[in-house]
């Protein structure tokens, strides 16, 4: 016979981490349930569901309530037939903890969605909370409440990216368990309408997708997880009110829990990403974040700014700490970092941008009746009704009634920036139109039709205003359309260097000659041992192995990348006499003099490289590429835009090239990664666990330079800063490439 289960504290657990691997923690913390949870048969040990709004025990698929469906997949997202279903469903009397037998998913059944569409009617208007129990057979289930406005469908059918998800709510364990295994999660409090919308589905992975999704670990096709015991708790009234909001306004309009989602208020909680409940599970998670950062990051000056960031997240610790007030602190304090490698956990399938096809840039308003660097619009994507509505040059103005750049720090929390604070408005521009957009922002443009290059007067500028939330407004009709969620790549660039197909890829490279100047644009660094790295390395080679005199390098879309392509190019454009060698460390427990790292260096060169001494990292010029600097005497101009990682290291050690061989061209600093990116561990059925550095580098200029001067957090300046200017793209011309064009060729 089964006892009730109890809730206990374990703490944490540190295993050993192996080089290049982020350390492997596990957070083992279960703690009281709430007083709303399930209750127990004392007689039986087995749950009782008689007290829910909506229970579904595991029997058998035809017992389960007229109005909820299920629909299974397997690990290639085909939909499972009829009778492989009912295999799932599993008869033990004596070891179901509801009824007598549980649902047993794993192997070739991947994902599961019970269809919740009409079971929740009469919940609108209610705070609910979604309990379920799993047992671990290998794996474990990763379970969210979902909303979708529109391709729920489509999602069922075993297209997973064909839905409109709107909101989910990432369950987490609450503290139950049972001595043979059993664990409670929940979806926390959360009200049930999201706008007009109830919730869609109950999705529930085999947590080894997100492992292969990643690349770091097989499909096991023989590990199972078991469910049981399914129940909808009704909590009251909703919290949120169905009201019309700004992000200007949102605390007053919608309160505490809420939050401005196209004009209207909405359970934060759905758009964010649940909190855990229990404000004591909550601190230990929090500390366990802290506690990595502290030590565990790399960058020297991203661990000053750990005290800065800490009382924030401190203060989420409190019982009335909210999913918007936690989400929000927890994303803004990686930013606060300056770690440009840093990134906090992911909590949600949904895609991280949407901005409807529209692409804006910080540029120099050149037109308008005052000159002043300002928001310009790039380009709006065919299908999108702004394709119309905007023209390249047209400058943002206003963002609902604010200066776009007083209005962004409203919307940090869809930010991803988290490199060079100096960087942040540059880079993070983007960003504003997506933020305008899911709030229901009311945006207005200005455009100056002259084409003479002279400005225009205050009278003669057309105002175009776009109110959002009225655009957007079919998100909650159930048909949203396809413009909503488009994502056009934002491209730095108006033009690029050498155009192509897929010139916005992350391994694309091309080049061309014209005019006695070597054209290369690249954008990340992509790993020479991978089939797109062996492409990129050729492209590199071909346009820089005959030794060109004159060289532009566009890498304005630098998402960095591996070491090899790094090494590749910086070798063939980079003397021996002008660079030597990065030194890569990781935190350490001293100070940082000649002799430490002295000793270092040479236990690191009876090392191979995937073995190292303390993690540390001697990375000589050359060392993995024979380039041999036959571009080394060429003058080169550098395009930088968004750079991080890999191409942070190009331009910072394209600067040690002889005076007056480089000229950097761009908007502001890039990122200033430097060092090495670790994922951490995901807790609490998080996705993935988020990302930091692991180290900071120190760059020598020959084998006698004493330098040990720290990196990461500080960026490579642009020798020249230059801006899009609105005359310029109206016309269609881009203004830096023809700066850097101009100066190449003096």
């Amino acid at each position: 016979m089964r006892t009730p289960p109890h809730s206990c504290n374990r703490g944490f657990v540190i295993r050993a981490s192996t080089r290049g691997v982020g350390p492997l923690l596990a957070l083992f913390t279960l703690l009281p349930t709430s007083a709303s949870a399930s209750g127990f048969d004392e007689a039986t040990g087995k749950v009782v569901l008689d007290d829910a709004a909506l229970g579904v025990g595991f029997e058998a698929r035809d017992a389960f309530p007229a109005n909820v469906k299920l629909a299974a997949l397997s690990a290639f997202a085909q939909p499972l037939p009829s009778y492989a279903v009912d295999e799932l469903f599993v008869s033990a009397p004596g070891d179901a903890i509801e009824g007598d037998g549980v649902f047993s998913m794993g192997g070739r059944t991947a994902a599961v969605f019970l269809d919740l569409r009409g079971a929740l009617d009469q919940l609108a208007g209610r705070r609910i909370e979604v309990r379920v129990w799993q047992r671990a057979k290998g794996t474990r289930a990763h379970v969210a409440l979902v909303w979708y406005g529109a391709g729920a469908d489509d999602v069922l059918a075993g297209d997973l990216i064909g839905g409109v998800e709107l909101g989910s709510v990432l369950f987490q364990p609450t503290g139950r368990l049972t001595q043979d295994g059993w664990e409670e999660w929940s979806s926390g409090p959360v009200d049930a309408r999201m706008g007009t919308l109830d919730p869609t589905v109950l999705r529930v992975f085999d947590e080894q997708l997100f492992g292969l999704q990643s690349g770091t670990a097989d499909y096991d096709s023989t590990l199972r997880v078991e469910l049981d015991g399914l129940e909808v708790r009704d909590l009251g009234e909703a919290r949120v009110p169905d009201l019309a909001c700004r992000l200007v306004d949102e605390d007053t309009t919608c309160g505490a829990d809420g939050l401005c989602l196209y004009g209207r208020c909405v359970d934060g909680a759905a758009v964010m990403g649940g909190i855990v409940e229990d404000s004591e599970l909550r601190s230990q998670y929090l500390e366990r974040r802290i506690f990595e950062l502290r030590y565990f990051e790399g960058g020297r000056y991203p661990l000053t700014q750990i005290d800065l960031f800490e009382p924030s997240l401190r203060s989420q610790m409190a019982s009335d700490a909210t999913a918007r007030s936690f989400r929000s602190a927890l994303a803004i304090a990686y930013q606060r970092l300056a770690d440009g490698h840093a990134a906090p956990p992911v909590t949600s399938l949904r895609f991280p941008v949407a901005n409807a096809g529209v692409c804006i840039h910080m540029g120099e308003a050149d037109l308008m009746p005052t000159v002043e660097s300002a928001p310009l619009v790039f380009g709006a994507q065919a299908g999108s009704p702004f394709a119309t509505m905007l023209a390249p040059g047209d400058v943002l103005i206003s963002i609902d009634g604010m200066d776009p750049l007083d209005w962004a720090p409203l919307a940090r929390r869809y930010s991803a920036f988290a490199g060079d604070p100096a960087a942040r408005t540059f880079v993070s521009t983007p960003e504003l139109f997506e933020a305008a957009l899911k709030s229901g922002a009311e945006i207005t443009f200005g455009r100056c039709a002259r084409t003479d290059g002279q400005r225009c007067n205050v009278a003669s500028v057309q105002r175009i205003t776009i109110d959002l939330a009225e655009l957007a407004q079919e998100v909650w009709s159930g048909l949203p359309p396809a413009w909503l969620t488009a994502y056009l790549p934002c491209d730095f660039r108006l033009n690029s260097a050498v155009p192509g197909a897929n010139d916005h890829e992350y391994a694309y490279a091309a080049t061309r000659s014209e005019g006695g100047v070597q054209y290369l644009q690249i954008n990340g660094m992509p790993d020479q041992s991978l089939p797109e790295g062996a492409a990129w390395k050729t492209t590199v080679t071909s346009a820089l192995t005959g030794g060109p005199e004159r060289v532009v390098l566009d890498q304005r879309l630098g998402s960095g990348g591996s070491v090899t392509a790094v090494d590749h190019l910086a070798g063939y454009l980079t003397p021996r006499s002008d660079f030597y060698a990065m030194n890569l460390f990781p935190q350490l427990d001293r100070t940082l003099d000649a002799t430490l790292r002295n000793q270092l260096v040479r236990c690191d060169r009876q090392s191979s490289f995937t073995k190292s001494c303390a993690s540390f990292l001697d990375w000589p010029l050359g060392a993995f590429s024979s380039s041999s600097s036959r571009a080394g005497s060429a003058r080169v101009a550098v395009l930088n835009g968004a750079d991080v990682s890999g191409n942070d290291f190009i331009s910072r050690i394209l600067t040690f090239r002889s005076l007056g061989q480089t000229r950097i061209f761009g908007g502001a600093r890039s990122y200033g990664a430097f060092g090495v990116v670790w994922r951490r561990p995901a807790f609490l059925g998080e996705i993935a666990g988020g990302s930091f550095q692991v180290h900071d580098s120190v760059f020598l200029r020959s084998t006698s330079d004493t330098n040990l001067d720290f990196t990461t957090g500080r960026g490579v300046a642009p020798d020249e800063v230059v801006l899009q200017k609105q005359s310029d793209a109206v016309q269609g011309v881009d203004t830096v490439l023809e700066a850097a064009k101009a100066w190449v060729m003096q």
